[in-house]
């Protein structure tokens, strides 16, 4: 009933997880039960099927009432989800705000729910910095990794909730997209300086080891200027910047490798 921010397919492609702004989150059937036919058929004697399908599942976070009544409970959008543990489990990321200050996040958490009940299994407190994260591990569906506004990275056994570990640099940036390879055994994560950061295991960082840590193109960082236009340019060359060449790899310091 609400801005819907976030879809999922589950695994095998027969379910659908939608994530909205009215504090819920729901799984629909793909394929309904009246049609194994991928869609050649009609519904049971001679229907068509309906055009408004129920949710199979509905996974509703509780609501907190503020202080003052009039305001009523505070607000929580379903930012996330996905299917985990070969489809039996939904992880959601959610934020609550305040009525009044809807876009100020007080709070955030991530939730592990049963995917054919909706029965919620575990919570795990974010703080009040929001997450645009969170990635799940093709091979290992018991892993997942969130990131949040606040530059911290968590990975997440989704059946327990218990946290395996959390990263954070010494300048954390708000992360803003995260993927693992196929394998599982590497996270590519961007950030709000525009940076991308991989983390990998022990044998991906060896596989990786001849890799410079730090690497930039030569024009990553040459100054811009506005044409007539408006458009972004290159202050030297007059060209749009991704339309330039790249030119030489180079450090943080512009020495080519």
């Amino acid at each position: 009933r609400d801005f819907v921010g976030h879809v999922s397919f589950s695994g095998d492609g027969l379910r659908l997880l939608t994530c909205a702004r009215d504090g819920a989150a729901r799984v629909f059937s793909w394929r309904p039960p009246w049609d194994r036919s991928g869609g050649k058929r009609k519904g049971p004697s001679g229907a068509r099927p309906p055009r408004e399908m129920p949710p199979d599942a509905t996974l509703t976070v509780q609501r907190r009432a503020t202080n003052n009544r009039r305001n009523g409970p505070n607000l929580v959008w379903l930012e996330l989800g996905c299917f985990a543990d070969g489809g039996r489990l939904v992880v959601t990321v959610d934020s609550e705000h305040a009525p009044t200050r809807a876009q100020d996040c007080l709070a955030a958490a991530v939730r592990g729910w049963d995917a054919a009940s909706g029965a919620m299994r575990w919570m795990v407190d974010l703080g009040p910095a929001p997450a645009y994260v969170l990635a799940r591990a093709p091979e290992d569906g018991a892993l997942a990794a969130v990131g949040d506004y606040g530059g911290r990275l968590r990975f997440l056994d989704v059946r327990s909730g218990r946290e395996l570990a959390t990263l954070s640099g010494p300048d954390p940036q708000p992360f803003l997209d995260g993927e693992f390879d196929p394998s599982g055994s590497c996270l590519a994560c961007t950030d709000l300086a525009g940076h991308v950061t991989l983390f990998a295991t022990p044998a991906a960082r060896l596989a990786m080891a001849e890799a410079p840590e730090e690497q930039f193109f030569a024009t990553d960082y040459d100054p811009l200027a506005r044409d007539a236009a408006g458009n972004a340019v290159d202050a030297r060359t007059q060209v749009a910047p991704h339309r330039m060449d790249p030119g030489d790899l180079v450090d943080a310091f512009g020495q080519a490798h």
